[in-house]
């Protein structure tokens, strides 16, 4: 048998380089998601008081709340989506490297959210 000279195999560059943009493209893809289930988050505490039943406390400042996780829902779409051109442009040019500013961040403003909820949620007694 004879290899077909017209289709040529794949340089393990080019096969690295396409796993590569598979990879922030999952990547992305997974932030989108979170950045929606915020936004989703944002709208149910947003109406909080709407949903409970008649004569059940709720949250005064869940509005303020609601807001903030839609606000950070958005926030999340855009620096996400600057982080996939900057990392595809990277791997064009074959100059990636991590950057944990993104991750530490994120986690910062997550961790307040957090925080701010579980105030908000237990501090129910007003």
């Amino acid at each position: 048998m004879t290899s077909d000279p017209i289709s040529p195999t794949p340089s393990p560059t080019s096969s690295s380089r396409t796993r590569d943009h598979l990879a922030n493209e999952r990547t992305y893809l997974a932030w989108m998601r979170t950045a929606l289930g915020l936004m989703g988050l944002g709208i149910v505490l947003a109406r909080i008081d709407e949903i409970l039943p008649e004569g059940m406390l709720g949250i005064r400042q869940s509005w303020l709340l609601g807001l903030m996780s839609c606000l950070l829902g958005l926030l999340m779409v855009a620096i996400a989506t600057k982080n996939y051109f900057d990392i595809r442009r990277a791997i064009e040019l074959n100059t990636y490297h991590p950057q944990k500013w993104w991750i530490l961040t994120l986690s910062v403003i997550l961790t307040a959210v957090g925080i701010v909820l579980i105030h908000g949620i237990f501090n129910l007694s007003d």
